[in-house]
């Protein structure tokens, strides 16, 4: 094999595996974007009315302080998913009120 040939080889392999990488990198990017694209949006209106109201913020004021577990506890109210019905979740949801 001639001396040539054998660094035309390496540089097919180093440019493949930069391709490789390439790709590789891409499509982990590609991921990234598909995934805060599909996260879900919380949602406000606690009853399934069709609008956040004031049924929705009665709703969370009645879970208000309470947690997993806790006798009032109510999932839906926990808009920002820190296990607990706080005034974050209160602001949340009266910020989109009507």
């Amino acid at each position: 094999m001639a001396e040539g040939e054998g660094r035309g080889r390496s540089n097919m392999r180093k440019l493949a595996t930069r391709r490789g990488l390439m790709l590789v990198f891409l499509s982990i990017l590609v991921l990234l974007f598909i995934t805060q694209s599909v996260r879900a949006q919380p949602d406000y209106d606690l009853n399934n009315d069709g609008e956040v109201d004031i049924q929705d913020i009665a709703m969370a004021a009645s879970a208000f302080g309470s947690y997993p577990d806790h006798e009032r506890w109510d999932a839906s109210a926990d808009i920002n998913g820190d296990e607990r019905v706080d005034m974050h979740d209160m602001y949340m949801i009266a910020s989109n009120f009507g």
